[in-house]
């Protein structure tokens, strides 16, 4: 992949402006082969993305326009299988650095937290998006003078479908972004060992004691992922 925008100063990360995708197929059993399209790039129409539908009470003392600049994710889930054997779900942990340091760089210590979308305060469910074929947005920012942000998501199944709290991992993939002198930089996004989903099983069992999480053993081995680079997007 290369490398756009400058070496990041206090931080040590690469910036990367322009727009990100991995294409990553996988299969899981008695399903057809699937396939997700990860997407992430520097938001540059905050309107476009519905920001100010947000309100203040997200945006804080952000205003619309400076959301500029901030990471969106897309991720796209598809395949081959209909109806129930075409549902999988999206789950997000993410971490920051304490009072604006730097994230460690040993991942494993850092203090990862669940993350979800508002409307799932207080429901029972460990996944941001869950149906057939999801989609999962995403476009975190925050108004502070320097912060180092990274969030790993996981597509998961559950074996039957929309029978039983039982989550199996299919793959992983890492992004976020950092703040320095209140302005946004863009991390790598990146596939991940599927074995890091077991660095966050005391997270998710704790959080969720009802469910049940399979270590990363039981998953389906991880096929190769495709990269594609293209241009700047709006």
């Amino acid at each position: 992949m290369t490398m756009a925008g400058p070496l990041a100063n206090r931080f040590g990360y690469e910036n990367f402006q322009e727009r990100q995708h991995l294409v990553i197929p996988f299969h899981v059993p008695q399903r057809e082969p699937g396939s997700a399209s990860v997407e992430t790039q520097p938001n540059r129409d905050p309107d476009r993305y519905g920001v100010s539908l947000l309100g203040p009470a997200v945006l804080g003392n952000l205003s619309v326009s400076e959301t500029k600049g901030f990471p969106i994710l897309n991720i796209k889930v598809a395949s081959q299988s209909l109806g129930w054997a075409g549902y999988y779900g999206v789950i997000q942990v993410f971490a920051t650095g304490d009072g604006g340091a730097r994230l460690p760089q040993d991942l494993s210590n850092a203090a990862w937290a669940m993350d979800d979308h508002p409307i799932y305060d207080h429901v029972n469910t460990p996944f941001c998006e869950f149906g057939v074929h999801p989609e999962f947005f995403d476009a975190p920012f925050r108004d502070v003078q320097q912060v180092d942000w990274v969030a790993r998501a996981f597509i998961c199944y559950v074996p039957k479908a929309v029978i039983g709290k039982h989550v199996k991992p299919i793959f992983a993939v890492e992004w976020g972004f950092w703040i320095d002198g209140f302005t946004p930089y863009v991390k790598e996004t990146r596939r991940l060992d599927i074995k890091v989903w077991d660095e966050h099983l005391d997270l998710l069992r704790s959080s969720f004691p009802g469910w049940t999480f399979d270590a990363s053993a039981v998953a389906e081995p991880a096929p190769t992922v495709e990269l594609h680079e293209t241009g700047q997007s709006p």
